[in-house]
């Protein structure tokens, strides 16, 4: 693969460093809702579905080496899954916004040319690495690569005189205001968002470090 080309695999090694950055409320999503940015949302259903995916890669694929020494834990790739999706949300209203856009052709493009060049034609072995690497379900790696691609295009836009770093930036520092803007929401049962380290944080059992109920006074005894 061309080196001037953005590359899946970069992404697939970056995820987790591209990552979203908004500001989240514990409280207050829809029912039935894992996530909610601005009028869209992901069920619990499908955050679920996807986690069950990433399971079903682990059982099929056990001696792969790729996954030799790795172990599912549902609870990172309910995590993840969380934090990719709701990205994902941010990044089409983001390009809405700023008139980016990504076509199909591209999508298979990145994807064919990643097979080839890292997995010797094997799109079973982009499937196992990102599901192991980053619980990627096979089902969604065309919307992963869509979200590269996105974020690779909105950088570019938003810095076109910048390096890599500075278009990266430029990027999180635009899902920071459109999320503050347009409301971001993460059910509590999934964690705390943590701002300052850009990431999902573990579920609290501190009722008082929840957004909103600083001030909530304890429920008496009896």
């Amino acid at each position: 693969m061309s080196t001037t080309r953005p590359r899946l695999r970069t992404a697939v090694r970056a995820a987790g460093a591209a990552a979203l950055v908004v500001v989240l409320a514990a409280c207050g999503n829809n029912a039935g809702s894992a996530v909610v940015v601005g009028s869209s949302s992901v069920s619990d259903a499908t955050i679920s579905s996807q986690v069950d995916e990433v399971y079903q890669v682990f059982q099929d694929n056990a001696k792969n080496v790729q996954l030799q020494g790795a172990s599912f834990d549902r609870g990172a790739a309910t995590a993840s899954t969380v934090d990719r999706l709701t990205r994902q949300l941010l990044l089409e209203e983001a390009a809405r916004r700023e008139g980016v856009t990504v076509t199909q052709g591209q999508v298979d493009q990145i994807i064919s040319q990643t097979i080839e060049a890292q997995f010797s034609g094997d799109r079973t072995g982009l499937e196992i690495a990102l599901a192991g690497q980053q619980n990627i379900p096979p089902s969604q790696i065309n919307d992963f690569a869509r979200a590269f691609l996105l974020t690779d295009a909105l950088g570019k836009k938003l810095a076109p005189s910048g390096d890599g770093t500075a278009q990266q930036k430029a990027v999180v520092d635009y899902l920071v205001k459109l999320g503050d803007e347009i409301g971001v929401e993460v059910a509590p049962r999934f964690g705390t968002w943590d701002p300052a380290q850009a990431q999902l944080g573990p579920v609290t059992d501190d009722l008082s470090k929840l957004p909103g109920v600083e001030s909530a006074q304890p429920i008496p005894a009896g």
